[in-house]
């Protein structure tokens, strides 16, 4: 009998890992790396500085749509209603191969009437618009 007992007991290794102490540290980890991410900042600006390619990028020929807070239209420095935005912009482009087509607004106006400009813009066929964020000033 006395064998018996001792087979009961004795020493084996364990076959599972005890994960109870490692709970806590993975939650202390979880809530350490949101907090870092969420003080980081924002991942996208929108407020960025215009950039400066030293005249490689920039095209010949470049027509600027503006949008200011008044809710004026303007192809380069003249007053346009939106209507006429396309054929004025299809009447200075004739004949060009490359030209730069660039939609720019102040920072008031709302982002509904510079995504309907530049929808416009694409409906009509022309050079694929880019958006400049900057004061007209």
């Amino acid at each position: 009998m006395a064998r018996r007992l001792t087979g009961r007991f004795e020493a084996r290794p364990m076959a599972a890992i005890n994960l109870t102490p490692m709970v806590p540290v993975l939650l202390a980890l979880f809530v350490m790396v949101l907090v870092v991410g969420q003080s980081s900042g924002p991942a996208l600006r929108h407020d960025q500085p215009p950039m400066d390619c030293f005249g490689a990028c920039k095209p010949t020929h470049g027509f600027f749509v503006s949008l200011d807070s008044d809710g004026a239209a303007y192809v380069g420095e003249r007053r346009v209603r939106d209507d006429q935005v396309v054929g004025l912009l299809r009447d200075q482009t004739r004949g060009l191969d490359t030209y730069a087509l660039s939609v720019r607004a102040d920072a008031e106006v709302p982002y509904g009437r510079v995504f309907a400009m530049m929808a416009q813009l694409r409906a009509a066929g022309l050079n694929r618009p880019e958006f400049i964020n900057e004061d007209l000033h």
